[in-house]
């Protein structure tokens, strides 16, 4: 028990702002709108590569399987960044979810790629002579150059995309568990009408029209006319003299 406890006060909080301040529905737009971007650059690279034959849209030094493969992935998460849209938009968190979860398989595929291409070569393909050469640099020099270049781009390529998947999974969380992120979803005309212009609503008009015809036929009538006598009509409380108010009578 206490153990349990424990473990969910370690557990982070769901991501509410981003980029100094933007709430976290503009972020997981903004990642939606970027994936979109990125997905269709790839397929476009490749339709010139493959069918085109441009080989200076090639990102993998002429590899067409490889590439066809990208294309097809990016291709396949079209109805995934579809449904994100709509799962933001109509605050469903089945559908938020979905797209996080293309959003972390696309991460793994990043991680691979970079320890692929940044970790584990670092500087096997180095030259042993550089064009530095001439300015009295040597290759250890090149190396170490390329080795910090490696580290900065596995850190940029593992931490971001990170980043932007512990914001979509915030999102959903919020959808999920808590209450709503900001109070955009009652700021529209019709739901705001509810609050600041009650009688334009069919429903409460209706009510109050029953209301007064329920008091049609009786004696109270002052709901339409004030009443000149008896009940509801209006008159001077003890004539508007002094009374005694105090209890016990004539206490202090």
């Amino acid at each position: 028990m206490v153990l349990s406890s424990f473990f969910r006060m370690l557990m982070p909080r769901p991501i509410s702002q981003v980029c100094c301040g933007c709430s976290a529905v503009v972020g997981v737009y903004f990642i939606l709108a970027l994936n979109l971007l990125v997905n269709t650059l790839f397929v476009i690279a490749v339709i010139y590569h493959v069918i085109y034959l441009d080989k200076s849209f090639s990102f993998t030094g002429g590899n067409l399987p490889v590439e066809t493969s990208v294309a097809g992935f990016m291709l396949a998460g079209a109805p995934f960044i579809a449904a994100g849209f709509l799962g933001v938009f109509t605050k469903t968190e089945a559908l938020v979810r979905t797209y996080w979860y293309y959003l972390v398989l696309l991460y793994v595929i990043i991680l691979i790629w970079t320890v692929h291409s940044f970790a584990i070569p670092m500087c096997m393909g180095c030259p042993h002579t550089s064009a530095l050469s001439k300015f009295g640099v040597g290759s250890s020099f090149t190396c170490g150059i390329v080795r910090i270049i490696n580290v900065i781009c596995t850190i940029v390529f593992v931490a971001i995309p990170l980043d932007l998947v512990l914001i979509v999974l915030s999102h959903a969380d919020h959808l999920a568990f808590e209450l709503p992120i900001d109070l955009s979803a009652i700021r529209t005309t019709r739901n705001m009408n509810s609050f600041t212009k009650p009688w334009l609503d069919r429903h409460h008009r209706v009510q109050v029209e029953g209301h007064l015809f329920k008091f049609t036929s009786a004696s109270y009538g002052s709901a339409y006319e004030p009443q000149i006598d008896g009940f509801g009509g209006s008159r001077r409380i003890f004539n508007g003299t002094f009374h005694e108010t105090t209890y016990p009578l004539g206490g202090v």
